[in-house]
């Protein structure tokens, strides 16, 4: 994808801003509460993952890692383009920005969520977020970014199980610093004790006043252990939560949960001295997620099976460098893996939820490899935006994953429950299906099929001659092109 260029109108960034504004009063206007996620009526439900945006401050922010010819022009607005025609190529029941969506330079953190953000509103498309490492660099901390996002149109985006944001939020001028910036908006009165989700675990939501180091910070209580002062248990970080698919209308499968979707902050650094550089995902949030697959597996009737479990978040575990040594893998691996230098024992905990099958991360940009350990497939985005590092002549991607049911006709007769995860790539490198190529097309679970050596089948996979459902005949480009082209159509729809 070349360079976005102003056209004869002024700043594509002005224009974009413009355009931003009308579509999200127009979604605020039109939205109302976002449908409960369902299959289609041809047993299919699709995601796609948009990792590591690192979205800042639209045409102002530079891009890295890029031919040197695009870089006058090359800004945050590629990163835009490219989101808005995933979108319409592929076109996903529900898309998941999974962390580092906004990053340190950002002016302002709520004007580039809105513009990282937009093209999924824009598109009428259910979307949820996790956190990153990076997004609490600007000017929220991290329940703010969380908070902030879960008011937003078309998101299913929420704080914490037990939380309760209120829908008339109104947050007042922060008065502390988070990595040397002052907050310019504090959410915390605007998160209270809620509801908890109907668990035999009661989670409390875990905001007020830090004690200790954090209190002078002004920052909202983080509880390591997930035990709050009251001894009830807390789900550490923001933004830990479930998303369940049901099955299509008219299926016997309507009302029964086909798939389920776990959402989960892996932290940013970690908080105790001499422990390496990065976080991880805490035992609070470990027991929150065994409580919610506990529950479903609890409601599992004889002759059926297990919903199909997957989950999103931002930094790997350190298992992902054991799946890269399997011999069941596609994509490559050009960075080291950055996990915490402990293990927190969460992929274990995927395990013992007995449903889990795949977990999709970001975080090292120029990986985009899936592999298997233990029966899970661990797998990589590859990095979307383009003012993130990368690596030049390696276009930006993003990842697809496709839920099947079995065959059958909508009604009665149609197998309920997923027998297939399918994922690919999509690159933005001008060549193949909407200009972007479909690689490493490969069967991820199979109900009864032994995927540990299957690696890529491109040729039985969705999307292919073999295929029965009516899925877009994409142009597998196989191996990556040598480099960017430079002379591919001008980007998107924001002006040439």
């Amino acid at each position: 994808m070349g360079p976005l260029k102003s056209s004869r109108w002024g700043s594509p960034w002005r224009v974009l801003h413009a355009v931003l504004f009308l579509s999200l009063c127009f979604a605020l206007a039109t939205s109302g509460a976002v449908q409960a996620l369902r299959f289609r009526a041809d047993g299919t439900f699709k995601i796609l993952q948009i990792a590591d945006m690192h979205y800042e401050n639209g045409e102002q922010t530079p891009c890295s890692d890029i031919p040197e010819s695009w870089e006058a022009t090359c800004s945050d607005l590629n990163t835009t383009s490219f989101v808005q025609r995933l979108i319409a190529s592929e076109d996903p029941d529900l898309i998941v920005f999974s962390g580092d969506n906004i990053m340190s330079g950002s002016l302002d953190a709520v004007a580039s969520m809105n513009a990282a953000f937009a093209p999924a509103i824009d598109a009428g498309k259910p979307w949820a977020a996790v956190l990153g490492n990076h997004d609490q660099e600007a000017d929220l901390d991290r329940l703010g970014v969380i908070a902030y996002a879960s008011g937003l149109p078309m998101t299913l985006t929420k704080l914490n199980p037990g939380c309760h944001v209120a829908s008339d939020c109104k947050p007042v001028k922060g008065n502390f610093s988070i990595n040397g910036r002052q907050v310019s908006q504090d959410f915390r009165q605007c998160v209270s004790d809620g509801p908890s989700e109907d668990l035999p675990v009661a989670f409390r939501c875990g905001v007020g006043a830090s004690k200790g180091p954090a209190a002078a910070a002004g920052a909202a209580e983080q509880q390591v252990g997930g035990v709050s002062p009251g001894l009830l248990p807390v789900v550490e970080g923001w933004g830990n939560y479930h998303l369940v698919v049901n099955g299509p209308l008219g299926s016997k499968s309507e009302s029964r949960v086909a798939a389920v979707l776990y959402l989960l902050d892996s932290g940013d650094y970690t908080k105790l001295p001499d422990i390496g550089k990065y976080d991880w995902i805490r035992p609070g949030q470990q027991l929150w997620m065994k409580s919610v697959a506990a529950q479903l597996m609890a409601l599992v009737v004889d002759g059926e099976d297990a919903p199909i479990g997957l989950a999103y978040f931002h930094i790997p575990v350190p298992e992902f460098e054991r799946a890269w040594e399997s011999s069941a893998k596609t994509g490559v691996k050009q960075e080291v893996v950055s996990s915490a230098v402990v293990n927190s024992g969460f992929f274990t905990a995927m395990l013992e939820t007995q449903h889990i099958k795949a977990s999709f991360v970001g975080h090292d940009h120029i990986n985009d490899y899936c592999g298997s350990f233990r029966g899970m497939k661990l797998c990589y985005a590859g990095g979307t935006g383009y003012h993130a590092y990368g690596k030049v002549g390696w276009p930006r991607r993003a990842r697809v994953v496709l839920l099947r049911m079995g065959e059958g006709v909508v009604g009665s007769e149609r197998n309920s429950q997923v027998e297939e995860i399918w994922s690919w790539k999509r690159l933005d490198d001008g060549v193949g299906h909407d200009g972007m190529s479909d690689i490493d097309r490969e069967l991820l679970w199979g109900k009864g099929v032994d995927v540990e050596g299957s690696g890529t089948s491109a040729e039985s996979g969705p999307g292919t001659e073999q295929d029965e459902l009516d899925m877009p005949g994409y142009d597998n480009a196989g191996d990556m092109p040598d480099g960017p082209n430079e002379e591919m159509h001008a980007v998107g729809s924001l002006g040439s």
